[in-house]
């Protein structure tokens, strides 16, 4: 009884995320509790990886979360790490691969997100791993499952398998299946295409994404996607209306919110109390 009232304790009062010291040791924590590795690869002069690790990393929803993992951590700026990064494909900084006891990626997150919508894709990633092996029969046992090809289409894209991946979305679009797994798959499929300077490509799926998403995260991320292509194109005027909608938007994710609010500021519109003003000058 002693030991289980410590190890509530120890629960209540965690301040941070425990990250295991090495990548050895995580596989094999991986491998005995059937969990996904929680791989966040760094650089000490990232931005957005300081962000992470003030505002997203110590919030306690995302500590509770991250005991459902096994959490790993990569210094980027570390020789030593250049090997197991190359090993997965490393695009950009901040990266954070959901990794399997085989070694296999299962979800990914390419970049900064805040401590709700990060709990959010913990849970999400978890779901599709535990889907796995009844995915991969069904698609055995039916090449045409419309349900199982959307779910295979964003794990090729969490793979980084684009050309995988929107194959099996063009066979699961044939379907009628129109659930959870199929925003999802755009918004993975867009997040290549994006990180790729492809915005002409991934404008369209995230646009698809917000008209079919099931859950209010998976709608936001398309949303706040749409925002920062309009940016990337240049499209000032697109990219403002684009953020008033977030930010007028009652469902939204609140990180959310205040990235568009972020957005209007530095564009030199002024934003009171979740609505926004006329421009103003600089």
């Amino acid at each position: 009884m002693a030991l289980f009232l410590v190890a509530l304790l120890q629960i209540a009062t965690a301040t941070e995320v425990s990250w295991v010291r090495d990548y050895p040791t995580a596989l094999a924590k991986a491998k005995s509790s059937d969990r996904l590795m929680m791989v966040y690869i760094y650089s000490d002069w990232c931005p957005y990886c300081k962000q992470l690790n003030a505002v997203t990393y110590p919030d306690p929803l995302v500590i509770s979360k991250s005991r459902q993992v096994v959490p790993f951590r990569i210094n980027a700026d570390k020789k030593e790490n250049k090997p197991l990064i190359k090993k997965f494909g490393l695009l950009g900084f901040p990266t954070i691969l959901f990794i399997d006891k085989n070694e296999q990626i299962q979800g990914k997150i390419p970049g900064y997100e805040g401590p709700e919508s990060y709990a959010a894709d913990i849970d999400r990633f978890i779901a599709s791993y535990k889907a796995s092996p009844a995915m991969k029969s069904r698609l055995a046992r039916n090449p045409n499952d419309s349900e199982a090809n959307i779910w295979m289409a964003a794990l090729k894209a969490w793979r980084s398998d684009v050309v995988g991946a929107e194959e099996h979305l063009a066979i699961g679009r044939r379907g009628r299946y129109r659930g959870i797994w199929y925003a999802r798959a755009l918004c993975a499929i867009g997040d290549i295409h994006q990180l790729g300077n492809r915005v002409d490509r991934a404008l369209p799926l995230f646009r698809e994404a917000v008209t079919t998403a099931k859950d209010r995260y998976d709608m936001g991320y398309a949303k706040i996607s749409i925002m920062f292509c309009h940016s990337m194109k240049d499209e000032k005027d697109l990219m403002v209306a684009t953020a008033k909608e977030i930010i007028a938007s009652s469902t939204m994710p609140e990180e959310y919110r205040e990235s568009a609010k972020s957005v209007l500021r530095k564009l030199g519109v002024q934003v009171f109390n979740g609505s926004h003003g006329n421009r103003i000058n600089p």
